[in-house]
């Protein structure tokens, strides 16, 4: 009996390390995989955070050139009022200014 409490305790010092070693080895893989999901966590952030500041810009130079857009055509449309309003202000001017003594006495 004593042979084979011998041999058992043997065979328990012999994988002690072994299972030691195993141990840390899963510890270590652990330890290895926590930091490797830190990290992906981490750039996760980072590429959220400036995926919005892009967006961000875009939207404010998409409603900047709808803006430029809509007052170029208000200008365009603000000209084309103003030209008329000095057409029609000439014309009237010239007629009035031909009914006058003083237009024909200086022509």
């Amino acid at each position: 009996m004593k042979a084979r409490r011998r041999l058992r305790l043997l065979w328990h010092v012999r994988a002690l390390p072994a299972a030691i070693a195993i141990f840390a080895l899963a510890v270590i893989q652990f330890y290895a995989m926590r930091e490797l999901l830190a990290a992906e966590v981490l750039f996760a952030v980072a590429f959220i955070f400036v995926s919005l500041v892009v967006a961000a810009f875009y939207l404010v130079g998409s409603i900047a050139e709808r803006g430029a857009e809509v007052v170029d055509s208000g200008i365009h449309r603000g000209t084309q009022v103003a030209q008329r309003g000095y057409h029609d202000l000439e014309h009237l001017t010239r007629k009035w200014m031909e009914g006058t003594r003083f237009f024909h006495a200086h022509r």
